[in-house]
């Protein structure tokens, strides 16, 4: 009999289903083989042994006895690497012998051909996933036991400090400290003799974009534009060929919907598992549709149809509209001849029909100021995480969620700013062990489970920089003074 190990009840009795009666599903889900509760359980001087103990006996003696008695194991669990890390400690647990065939399921959808596909294109437990997998539970580990202790001693009531939420709270503590730009740039608005009214920027000779840092310069020049004579100096025309968006991914979908990214995950991985799309959780992977009769309603049905509208264009011919521009001149005379240059651009198709030396009148003009970056969203900030190597999509996804949850950062007008509580932690934190959490020092997760980088380089430069939190040995000369008489 052939084993398969999946981490959802749901998803056991489904597959169960389709396999039949030569099969046995069985469910692998949370820590049954992990670290202590009550040690650190890494052995820091010994390369970062991890010492794990059985957390769930009841579980693991049950699958234990399963990967036993199976003569092939498939692990379906979820795509991640702390998933492949936790089988690969249960499969140790078990004493699989070498001899027996181990293999990683990866479920791209829960239709019958595609668990046909998996299980016919299934590969071996990769070792450099694993450990990926195995560095980041023992960075969380050396940063979590070791440093939420002496923050709580300090801050009391204080909630727990782990590896990738330090990284989380210090990129929110960045955006919040960052000086907001002083530079403005100059939007004008005309309108054609027929009444049409369009809007461009100011710009250089040579089409550059003309920025202020001085507000009484831009003043100046809108106290100009209100007498001066406008015109169209030179219209252009081109025909651009645009290419159909791909499919969502998870990383695309949370950055386009109005839902929190924990959200989106749980509502498309309830898709998935539903069989409206496939696999949320393998990274960058597309969201394709399959087959599924059923309806969906509210915020689930919204979700789909995102999902389903991208899906559906990517198979879409390319397609060719004309963009349209146009340089604006304006004149203004008094005690000397002013020229000033304006661009208008078709990105939106409202631009409207414009010839060479058209009159224009002006209208309004407005200071806009310069963004000097998007704000930071949940989606970003665990985009972020995901790009700078820290952790899996999903992993930061869920490290964010429960920063917020926690109460040390909060959504203002769509941006994450830190709560008072989240400021004073981030304030130790940066006391304490201010290169720690840098966004540059982490563990880089991707570079070990791409096998350019070791676990013991990665764990030991995170221990050099938790040292300065870290209570120091009394390192001084014992002196005996003699007794006195």
């Amino acid at each position: 009999m052939k084993l398969l190990l999946v981490d959802n009840p749901g998803l056991a009795k489904l597959l169960a289903g389709m396999l039949g009666a030569t099969w046995r599903v069985e469910v692998y889900m949370g820590a049954v083989v992990d670290l202590p509760q009550d040690a650190l359980g890494i052995d820091v001087a010994r390369d970062f042994r991890p010492s794990y103990v059985v957390r769930q006996p009841r579980i693991a003696k049950r699958l234990v006895k399963a990967i036993g008695e199976a003569e092939m194991v498939y692990i379906t669990t979820a795509p991640t690497l702390e998933a492949d890390a936790q089988a690969w400690r249960l499969l140790k647990l078990a004493n699989v012998p070498q001899d027996k065939p181990v293999a990683r399921v990866t479920l791209r959808g829960l239709t019958h051909d595609a668990l046909l596909a998996a299980l016919g294109t299934a590969l071996p437990l990769d070792e450099r996933r694993i450990e990926a997998g195995e560095t980041l539970r023992a960075g969380e580990r050396l940063v979590g036991y070791l440093l939420t202790p002496l923050v709580r001693r300090d801050l009391g009531d204080a909630p727990g400090i782990g590896y990738l939420s330090g990284i989380a709270l210090a990129q929110i503590a960045t955006q919040d400290q960052s000086a907001p730009s002083s530079l403005s740039w100059l939007r004008a608005h005309f309108e054609t003799d027929a009444g049409a009214g369009f809007s461009a920027e100011m710009v250089t000779k040579e089409g550059r974009r003309v920025t202020f840092d001085i507000p009484e310069r831009g003043e100046q020049l809108i106290r100009m534009l209100r007498s001066a004579s406008c015109w169209v100096a030179e219209t252009k025309a081109r025909d651009v060929t645009r290419e159909p968006l791909p499919p969502h991914t998870l990383k695309t979908l949370i950055a386009n919907v109005p839902y929190s990214p924990a959200r989106t995950l749980a509502m498309a991985t309830t898709l998935y598992e539903r069989a409206y799309i496939t696999n949320p959780l393998i990274n960058d992977a597309s969201l394709v549709l399959t087959d599924n009769p059923f309806t969906l309603e509210g915020d689930l049905n919204a979700l789909y149809v995102t999902i389903a509208e991208r899906a559906l264009a990517a198979d879409a011919p390319l397609t060719t509209h004309m963009l349209r521009g146009a340089m604006i001149r304006a004149w203004w005379q008094r005690d000397q001849s002013v020229w000033l240059n304006f661009r208008a651009r078709d990105t939106d198709q409202s631009l409207p029909a414009l010839s060479d030396l058209d009159s224009l009148r002006f209208i309004d003009v407005e200071l806009v100021p310069v963004s000097t970056a998007a704000p930071l969203t949940e989606a970003t900030l665990a985009s972020d995480l995901y790009t700078h190597g820290a952790a899996e999509l999903p992993t930061s996804i869920a490290v964010v969620a429960a920063l917020v949850k926690s109460g040390c950062a909060v959504n203002v007008d769509g941006a994450l700013r830190l709560t008072e509580r989240g400021q004073t932690l981030h304030d130790w934190i940066a006391a304490h062990c201010p290169d720690l959490f840098a966004l540059p020092n982490t563990l880089r997760i991707d570079q070990i489970a791409a096998g350019r980088l070791s676990r013991k380089d990665a764990l030991t430069a995170l221990w050099a920089r938790l040292q300065p939190a870290l209570p120091q040995p009394d390192t001084r000369p014992l002196v005996l003074h003699p007794l006195e008489a």
